[in-house]
């Protein structure tokens, strides 16, 4: 398995891959997530500017197992903050067939090389908090959490 930037050519696979990971938080989240097709989340014009941008990252043996996709933070200084610049996984999914081979491993750790590489002080992500295997894996890749969102339905 090799982790790579994605191209305008794997669009389709990721997109249906993309739509594992939608039809999963549904199920997690019904309260919050909507049941939609992928490709109207990820336009196609919106995945060239990822891929023109290299933020968007595939694993692949033979064909795609997974890919993520990154946005650059930077947090600028205020009275109460510093500033600090990060790299945020807004979206990571594994298709079925490869889910418990690694391949969120491999992405992640790909992300945490770039991050290192481009200067960036940290690597953010949010998770659903009855996502209980993704908690596992992040909590396995050290990651430690910094703030809790809290809700009430009223």
């Amino acid at each position: 398995m090799m982790v790579e930037s994605a191209n305008k050519n794997d669009y389709e696979k990721i997109v249906s891959i993309m739509q594992e990971g939608q039809d999963f938080h549904c199920s997690l989240r019904p309260d919050l997530y909507k049941i939609i097709g992928c490709s109207a989340y990820l336009k196609k014009r919106i995945f060239n500017k990822l891929v023109k941008r290299n933020m968007i990252w595939i694993a692949r043996d033979k064909e795609i197992m997974g890919f993520v996709i990154c946005r650059k933070k930077k947090s600028t200084k205020s009275l109460f903050m510093k500033s600090y610049k990060s790299l945020v996984i807004d979206f990571i999914s594994v298709s079925e067939k490869y889910k418990q081979h690694g391949v969120a491993t491999e992405l992640i750790n790909y992300v945490f090389e770039r991050a290192r590489k481009e200067k960036y002080e940290k690597v953010e992500l949010q998770v659903c908090a009855n996502n209980t295997a993704a908690i596992k894996l992040y909590n396995k890749l050290r990651f430690s959490e910094k703030s809790i969102n809290l809700e009430k339905c009223v």
